[in-house]
């Protein structure tokens, strides 16, 4: 899932000038790809209100994100809401 070759079959040719647009890394925290797919592979991020799973129309195409970001923003999508009434509770 993390290497260059699904990348470029989510974006085409964009996933290097969108990579290049964000820095070089994470959209969100600058994470440079370090090979390895566990910790700091890059990952195209895409809306799942449109596509469910792990394959985008490619219309919905938010970024690319590290690991740790993307999965972060999966569990912020799935319980965000709640955390932040929790954490606003008197």
């Amino acid at each position: 899932m993390c290497s260059d070759a699904l990348h470029v079959r989510h974006l085409g040719a964009d996933y290097g000038a969108m990579l290049e647009a964000q820095g070089g890394g994470c959209a969100i925290c600058g994470r440079k790809d370090s090979g390895n797919p566990r910790t700091t592979a890059l990952h195209v991020d895409h809306d799942h209100m449109c596509c469910p799973g792990q394959r985008s129309c490619g219309k919905c195409i938010q970024g690319i994100l590290c690991h740790v970001c993307n999965i972060q923003m999966t569990w912020f999508d799935l319980r965000g809401p709640a955390a932040l009434a929790y954490s606003q509770k008197p």
